[in-house]
């Protein structure tokens, strides 16, 4: 069974362009897409999903990055989620994985990279160059 994702991106050639390197990598299916904090709260209701690829930093919005992030792990404890982002701040990295993101992926990272993230969420061993994935449930560092 492919995996239903989610995906949130403020920039819609982005969100195409991931759409594209997720279904014909065979990841998963992407069953609903998000421009902004807001949108990704509406689709996230009303449609169900196993896994959400979202951006950290979406400007046109009070309630991106950290903000955003809590409030979708206490919205939605159980889904899985892997970050992209460009930020390379160790600390601000260890922050979104310490609140049960399972996975974070550079913007620049190679499309192969994102496919091997998704494949990899439940491998407990599975830390990869220019990206980390964290196990499911999390585990304390």
């Amino acid at each position: 069974m492919q995996l239903r994702i989610i995906m949130a991106d403020d920039h819609p050639v982005v969100l195409l362009g991931a759409k594209i390197i997720v279904e014909k990598g065979g990841s998963g299916l992407v069953v609903g897409q998000a421009e902004n904090p807001e949108e990704l709260e509406a689709i996230l209701k009303s449609t169900p999903c196993d896994l959400l690829v979202t951006d950290f930093a979406m400007p046109n919005s009070r309630r991106d990055g950290l903000i955003m992030l809590k409030r979708l792990r206490r919205l939605h404890p159980e889904l899985k989620i892997i970050v992209l982002t460009s930020i390379r701040n160790s600390s601000l990295i260890l922050g979104i994985l310490n609140l049960g993101i399972q996975g974070v992926v550079e913007n620049n990272a190679d499309q192969f990279e994102l496919i091997e993230a998704i494949k990899k969420l439940p491998d407990i061993s599975a830390i990869l160059v220019r990206f980390f994935v964290r196990p499911w449930p999390m585990c304390p560092y």
